[in-house]
């Protein structure tokens, strides 16, 4: 299933075979971000879920629940994607290894084990997976040699070693003064995607520093602070941590409390699009995702698996973008706007001791 970025706007707008949909990127992010410990690192593709879960679309038809409309809104009847069989009734626990085999090779072997042991049984009807793959090489690359350990904020008080990677060069910057934040974008050999970093320029609430950016982080807000005439091309010293994140969410309460609750209601669902006898309800909604950060350039990957304005001020020009503190990061596709990826770095994780066209291809099989 190849799946086509041609939207812009509020809603990343999916072109597959004959069908288009409209699925929300923004609110997901808040959602992920809302919904774990405000203190921990949180990396997670809102391409991923949402192209994910519009499968589920081709379940409800007319009469499909008004709560799930609110999520995704289908714009023809067909959606493209390959089916497989397995025998969850009787060999369950081979059908998971089977899905998890597909996602690790579908990821270059980064996403492993998306379905653990026990998500699966021989009640289960329907497993819907999506998983997509990213390796991209900075425009401007990190020198390794200019690589040095460097103490990272984690909060007011404490601290931990990174190691810092540095780079003076041109980059788009801005500052949005009602949130004391800097956002620099790091584009990726192309042009097509970018890194943007938002920065608090310190750490001035009783936890990471991040409280006040997450609470104004709608998808206008975003949108605005980071419009191409709001940032300016200047020359900065920019120290980011080298690092890497795999993170496990289990979306289920996050898509509940967003408002989709009858799709994991036995007697509420409708998914007789899928099943003419109007037997399935989605129980689980699994997200896996990695991200590596290095002097070369950003390789993520992410699967997921559904089991039945402010204005910005003036440019206040700093002299470095040193990431010392908590940081929001996102990989952003730069002409439709769609964000392919987004995460919360607040501390060093234990994983730290390709250009990507514009068709991206998010594989699914199931």
């Amino acid at each position: 299933m190849k799946l086509h970025l041609f939207g812009a706007g509020r809603f990343l707008i999916i072109k597959t075979g004959g069908s288009d949909y409209r699925v929300p990127a923004i609110p997901l992010n808040t959602a992920v971000v809302g919904d774990n410990d405000r203190t921990s690192n949180v990396f997670f593709s809102p391409l991923s879920i949402s192209s994910a879960l519009a499968m589920v679309l081709f379940g409800p038809e007319e009469t499909r629940p008004r709560r799930c409309q609110r999520i995704f809104w289908r714009h023809k009847k067909h959606y493209n994607a390959e089916l497989q069989t397995v025998d969850f009734a009787k060999r369950f626990e081979e059908a998971r290894v089977t899905i998890n085999t597909w996602v690790e090779q579908q990821t270059q072997e980064k996403i492993k084990d998306l379905l653990a042991q026990g998500v699966l049984d021989s009640l289960t009807k329907l497993v819907l997976v999506n998983a997509i793959y990213f390796k991209g090489k900075w425009d401007k690359q990190f020198n390794e040699s200019a690589t040095r350990d460097h103490d990272f904020r984690i909060n007011k008080s404490q601290t931990k070693k990174v190691k810092m990677m540095h780079l003076k060069s041109k980059f788009p910057l801005t500052y949005i003064g009602d949130i004391s934040c800097q956002v620099i974008a790091l584009p990726y050999k192309g042009n097509e995607l970018s890194m943007l970093i938002f920065l608090p320029t310190d750490i001035e609430d009783g936890t990471t520093g991040l409280e006040k950016l997450e609470k104004q982080l709608t998808y206008e807000n975003f949108a605005e602070w980071t419009r191409p005439d709001m940032m300016d091309e200047v020359e900065v010293q920019v120290g980011l941590p080298r690092f890497k994140l795999e993170e496990t969410c289990d979306m289920k309460n996050i898509l509940m409390s967003m408002g989709m609750v009858d799709a994991f209601d036995l007697a509420a669902s409708d998914f007789s699009g899928m099943s003419p006898a109007n037997d399935l309800v989605v129980s689980k909604v699994v997200h896996k995702a990695f991200v590596e950060v290095n002097e070369e350039g950003t390789e993520a990957a992410a699967a997921t698996a559904v089991v039945m304005m402010l204005r910005c001020a003036p440019m206040i020009r700093p002299a470095a973008f040193i990431a010392d503190h908590p940081f929001l990061f996102f990989i952003r596709h730069n002409k439709t706007k769609a964000i392919l990826f987004a995460g919360r770095y607040c501390s060093p994780s234990n994983l730290d001791i390709c250009h990507l066209p514009y068709v991206l291809d998010c594989h699914s099989n199931w």
